[in-house]
């Protein structure tokens, strides 16, 4: 009898060691499942945030070059329409240049056209004549004696020896 209520007594003691037990395994895995969530949950956070960081510097770096590439063809561009504008004006003022010469030069041809032209008439071939015997100067500045200019007209008069002087006829 004596054992037998120590045997009811440590009969009981088992199960409240395996409920205990089973208890605190419980609790044990609600916590440590708990615990894992949470870490599971930061290590997703803290995945994001790396993801988040290395998308944005590969966008960064991915806009930076096209910028510079957009620069460069900007630039060029650039280069290329004031190299062509440049080119364009100076043909163009080249060509004012050229026709511009050319028509001066035209002209005075022309003169010279005409007059050799005119050189080469009777009157023309007078006129040098008279120019040879140097007549054709003092008709022009009428500095002969015997002469005088009075409002652009050259008058002959009689001088004080009482000749009247002209010139030779060629």
């Amino acid at each position: 009898m004596a054992l037998q209520h120590y045997e009811t007594q440590y009969e009981t003691i088992p199960a409240a060691i395996s409920q205990a037990a089973s208890n605190t395994l419980k609790d044990l895995k609600s916590a440590a499942d708990a615990t894992m969530q949470a870490s599971a949950e930061a290590a997703k956070a803290d995945l994001a945030d790396a993801v988040a960081n290395a998308a944005q510097k590969v966008a960064v770096n991915t806009s930076r070059k096209q910028m510079w590439k957009w620069a460069a063809g900007c630039i060029a561009i650039a280069f290329l329409s004031f190299g062509l504008f440049g080119a364009f004006v100076y043909s163009k003022t080249y060509m004012a240049g050229v026709n511009s010469g050319y028509g001066l030069g035209y002209n005075e041809a022309k003169d010279e056209k005409a007059a050799a032209a005119w050189a080469n008439t009777p009157q023309g071939r007078l006129a040098y004549r008279f120019a040879q015997t140097g007549s054709l100067d003092s008709l022009v500045k009428c500095d002969r004696p015997g002469w005088s200019e009075k409002k652009g007209v050259c008058y002959p008069y009689q001088t004080s020896d009482g000749n009247v002087y002209g010139w030779k006829i060629p």
